[in-house]
């Protein structure tokens, strides 16, 4: 995908105001975005999802949506604004800490290399964090 076109689905996701599954997410999401996001090329599970879901990590990260209430053995998926009354993200710098802190709150006394190995980052970068 390019940037554009994941700016593109993220937007769209933004707009999600009711919990939705996965399924649902599809049809809106194909609905909105059109044919180019529902190229069933991201390899999940034995089977093929949708090129759009490869933005669905990045529309997280960016706090556009959190994972909503389950509805029996499926999970949806929700904007945080609406699950969580007064949701506002933090900036990267104050998230990046609060991740250090509930890491070593959970799994302290810990090493930035172990810190690094937990979150898949380059272990220089982190040591930086822990200095």
């Amino acid at each position: 995908m390019t940037l554009e076109q994941i700016d593109e689905i993220v937007e769209v996701l933004s707009a999600v105001h009711t919990e939705m599954t996965t399924d649902e997410l599809d049809e809106a999401v194909i609905g909105a975005a059109g044919s180019w996001a529902a190229n069933r090329v991201v390899p999940a599970f034995g089977e093929m999802w949708p090129r759009w879901r490869i933005a669905l990590p990045i529309a997280g990260i960016r706090g556009t949506l959190c994972y909503g209430p389950n509805r029996g053995r499926k999970f949806t998926y929700i904007s945080p604004h609406r699950h969580l009354l007064g949701f506002q993200p933090m900036d990267g710098h104050t998230a990046l800490n609060q991740v250090v802190k509930h890491y070593l709150y959970a799994y302290g006394p810990a090493t930035s290399q172990q810190f690094a190995k937990w979150l898949n980052a380059p272990p220089k970068w982190v040591a930086k964090l822990f200095s």
